[in-house]
């Protein structure tokens, strides 16, 4: 087993786990994702960028805005110019249209404190779409993991 799956086993060892649109069927012909779709286009935005950086952002980008292109450009492409291609072509927004977020659902049976959050207008790049909710979302996850550690420690 590996993957988000396989977090569930070291079990008193882990404290928690945040998963921010995690892939849950590694396979994707497999996986249960939505259409694509794009809410809202700003063809400037995309008009100003070279044709790969236009090509990169357009794909993941579910609300085009001069914003998002400056997240998407300072957090994600960093990593889309390093990672092979060839490679991960063989290895949770509600519009993710990528990994999904239907399938994440499966989690839930491995983990019977956890939250599931399904974000509308984000996609695969949920913390870059909505960064002030996922913030949010994740403060509230750090604030009851180290509640439930202290919970422990005075056991």
């Amino acid at each position: 087993m590996c993957g988000p799956q396989a977090a569930a086993q070291p079990g008193k060892q882990v404290l928690g786990l945040a998963l921010i649109c995690p892939v849950v069927v590694a396979e994707h012909a497999e996986r249960d994702v939505p259409e694509r779709t794009v809410l809202y286009r700003d063809p400037a935005v995309t008009g100003a960028l070279d044709a790969e950086d236009a090509r990169d952002y357009a794909e993941m980008a579910v609300t085009e805005s001069q914003e998002n292109w400056e997240l998407f450009r300072d957090h994600a492409l960093p990593g889309l110019r390093a990672f092979d291609r060839r490679a991960i072509g063989r290895i949770a927004g509600r519009q993710d249209h990528v990994v999904g977020y239907r399938d994440a659902f499966r989690l839930l049976e491995h983990y019977p404190r956890a939250t599931m959050s399904v974000l509308d207008g984000a996609g695969h790049n949920a913390h870059l779409d909505q960064p002030d909710l996922v913030h949010t979302l994740l403060d509230e996850w750090l604030s009851r993991v180290a509640a439930s550690q202290m919970s422990e420690v005075s056991r």
